[in-house]
């Protein structure tokens, strides 16, 4: 080209197009490298995921077995605290009976001091017995209560290593989680730049192409240059359809760069409203926290007296750390969109940087042009010239036609090459096809993840609600609280009154002692009197005899009353559990059932005072018992003509007594026929519970059938609903110092229309 003038000028504009087709050549071999690494690095990747999932569903499984384990424990230990109350009160009641025999043995000494009998010895003996077996029962119930105590603190502490592997197992998850989002954003930036990667080969292409084109019309021109100079006029119109197109290239990568500043201009948006969100649910967790602090401390002053508030407020630090879970969950969110806020950040840098490479481009096209233009004129000049050197020209034309030969192969071997290039950039369109797919889904995840988002703040909000119920609940048992105070106080003040009796009892128990010194007195004239009232006392003793028997008998029956009724009271305490489930169900579907369900209550509570009566009548009968075992002890000691008026003061108030007996025994059977009655109701209203559960699911099944046959939506809150304007229930009508689970129940408004 050196060699020939005509070809001279056009000399540096093709060594030019040679080395950009070079360094377009290069920068394919990178790429596609790029790619191949890319390609390894993400089935590594997938394999990691895999791996990673699996690890979570192995820890999924344990973490369910450490929850039962941790019910397990909890319900022994709750067995065993129940088992430690009552050896306290055997504990109680065993040194109650050792005081009383104490008193019992302390009276009986000094009256051996005084009579120095054998009979009262023998009574001390057996006393002394009892008192040491009593006391021997006292140490091994000690001891029960010391293994029971070893047996609570050893439970506390599987507890506490149950929770520490559950909170091992908590972290272990959430770094696993990190983990897996840290693939996903490699595995999205991988994707961009494949992406970024994808477009520089589209842009070398295209390039390649128009080389390629160039190199076409500068070989046809220099062939056909000393022929015609029209197709200099035409090459000047291929550069200009080239310039254009350039130009409309420009455009598009503008509009492209605009397209990009607006969806950043629409992230950073979103990722402001996420801030905003987030710094609003860190102001609520404040909140939650400062209330769950006040709660906590309310719990102390209330764990003594009441243990079911320890469950409510157990269930509220549950939910909350379910509310900072998932406020967690919506920090990692917010930074993997920072991340890819960042990631769009770079891409936009890279973008400019094209940008400037094409503005650069296109200089040296205007460059290119300006000298095109130069030569043309030159050419016209020079065309003259030309015409004259026609015949020198085609004598070198024979020459100069074996190198173009030898060019026209070179070239069309480098066509071969840029068709496989060109097959090359088609399989590349396809990739970027498939990357623009998988950006779309990224883009449905993000709106996944924004009404998840939405979803859990309204949780979030329905859960400052319970907590403040919970907190009115409380205010509720502190109430109660005081009410059982008040109890206790009046039940002190009875204790009161009949400690002031006893003592009036013993201050006549002094007088007879005194009357019995006068009468020993008089013991020597009144013998003969003496036998006939030994007569009557055996008479008097076999009468007693059957009285003890038919008090025995009376309290046996009334003991197997009192088991039925204890029986009964669980029974009903289970069933009100069960019937409290199906409240709010009952109330909506069938008012007949809910009315049947408010009478059983109302009969809870007659069955509730009759039991606290007839503890009272039973209290009453064992202080009339213990009075008459003292009387007769008196009546023992007493063998004058005044014991026989006694024993028919004893007898009458025994035969009152009997009649009580009766009275409450009758009392006794109506009520039996009453809980009869209520079982039968019980029964029949457990069945018809059945029949509403079988119709409750059979309603249900055609609902989740409605649903799977219905479109369904891809989001769904984790936590359940709870209405703001709905009714709560708690309790059955029963005592709340009874161990029974208290449980609290939601009635929608809607289902009582």
């Amino acid at each position: 080209m050196k060699a020939n003038e005509a070809l001279a000028p056009f000399e540096a504009e093709y060594a030019r197009l040679y080395e950009s087709l070079y360094k377009a050549h290069t920068n394919e071999k990178e790429l596609s490298e790029q790619c191949l690494s890319l390609r390894n690095e993400i089935e590594d990747n997938t394999y990691k995921i895999y791996e990673l999932r699996r690890t979570v569903e192995t820890h999924e499984d344990e973490i369910a077995g450490l929850r039962q384990e941790v019910v397990n424990t909890t319900k022994l230990a709750d067995a065993a605290h129940a088992r430690e109350q009552n050896a306290q009160e055997v504990i109680e009641n065993l040194r109650l009976n050792i005081a009383k025999l104490g008193l019992e043995i302390e009276q009986k000494n000094k009256q051996l001091a005084a009579e120095k009998d054998i009979t009262i010895s023998k009574q001390k003996e057996n006393l002394l017995k009892e008192r040491e077996r009593l006391v021997g029962e006292i140490e091994t119930m000690k001891q029960r209560q010391k293994n029971m105590s070893a047996y609570t603190e050893e439970l506390e502490k599987r507890n506490s290593e149950i929770d520490q592997r559950m909170n091992e197992m908590q972290e272990t998850l959430g770094m696993q989680l990190n983990e897996i989002s840290l693939i996903n954003i490699m595995e999205m930036l991988r994707n961009e730049l494949m992406q970024i990667a994808n477009a520089s080969i589209e842009a070398g292409a295209s390039n390649i192409a128009r080389l390629e084109n160039l190199a076409k019309e500068q070989r046809t021109a220099g062939e056909k240059m000393q022929k015609e100079i029209g197709k200099l006029m035409l090459k000047r119109m291929n550069l200009q359809t080239d310039l254009d197109n350039a130009n409309v290239e420009m455009e598009k990568l503008e509009k492209e760069v605009a397209d990009k500043e607006k969806q950043l201009r629409n992230i950073k948006h979103e990722l402001n409203r996420t801030k905003e969100s987030s710094a609003k649910c860190k102001y609520e967790k404040d909140l939650t926290d400062k209330r769950l602090l006040k709660a906590e401390t309310e719990r102390t002053k209330v764990e003594h007296e009441l243990k079911q508030a320890l469950i409510d407020i157990k269930n509220t630090e549950h939910e909350t750390q379910i509310c900072r879970k998932e406020q967690l969950d919506d920090k990692q969110r917010v930074e993997t969109l920072l991340r890819e806020r960042n990631a769009i950040a770079r891409s936009r840098e890279t973008a400019q940087e094209r940008i400037k490479r094409l503005n650069h481009d296109l200089l040296l096209y205007g460059q290119a042009k300006t000298k095109v233009e130069h030569e043309l004129d030159a050419l016209t000049q020079s065309v003259d010239d030309v015409k004259r050197q026609m015949e020198t020209v085609e004598k070198e034309r024979d020459k100069y036609g074996l190198t173009i030969h030898g060019l026209e192969q070179q070239i069309e071997g480098h066509v071969s090459e840029t068709k496989l290039r060109q097959a090359e950039i088609f399989d590349y369109k396809k990739r970027l096809a498939e990357a623009e797919t998988r950006y779309r889904q990224q883009q449905s995840l993000f709106e996944t993840v924004r009404a998840e988002r939405n979803l859990y703040s309204k949780s979030l909000v329905e859960a400052q609600e319970e907590v403040r119920d919970l907190k009115s609940k409380l205010k509720i048992t502190s109430q109660q609280i005081e009410q059982l105070r008040e109890d206790i106080a009046t039940k002190e003040a009875s204790l009161v009154k009949e400690e002031f009796l006893l003592g009036r009892i013993e201050k006549e128990k002094e007088d007879l002692k005194v009357e019995l010194k006068a009468s020993r007195v008089e013991v020597s004239g009144l013998r003969q009197e003496i036998e006939g009232a030994k007569r009557e006392e055996k008479r008097l003793r076999q009468a007693i005899q059957q009285a003890d028997v038919d008090i025995g008998r009376r309290k046996k029956d009334i003991d197997n009353v009192m088991n039925e009724r204890d029986i009964l009271g669980t029974q009903l305490v289970r069933r009100n559990d069960e019937l409290s489930l199906q409240y709010s169900r009952m109330k909506g579907t069938d008012p007949s059932t809910f009315d049947m369900v408010k009478k059983v209550q109302i009969l809870q509570e007659r069955i509730l005072k009759m039991s606290t009566d007839m503890m009272d009548k039973e209290r009453k009968l064992r202080d009339t018992e213990k009075l008459y075992m003292n009387l007769r002890d008196v009546l023992s000691r007493q063998p004058d003509p005044q014991a026989a008026a006694g024993l028919n003061k004893v007898q009458n108030i025994l035969r009152k007594r009997g009649e009580k007996l009766k009275c409450l025994v009758a009392e006794l059977n109506v009520y039996e026929v009453q809980l009869g009655e209520y079982k039968g109701d019980m029964e029949r209203m457990g069945n018809e519970m059945c029949e509403l559960k079988k119709k409750y699911y059979a309603q249900k099944r055609k609902l989740e059938k409605m649903k799977e046959t219905s479109p369904k939506s891809t989001y769904e809150p984790i936590l359940p609903s709870v209405l703001v304007s709905s009714k709560k229930f708690c309790g059955g009508g029963f005592k709340m110092t009874t161990p029974t689970p208290r449980s609290c129940y939601v009635l929608d408004s809607s289902a009582s229309r």
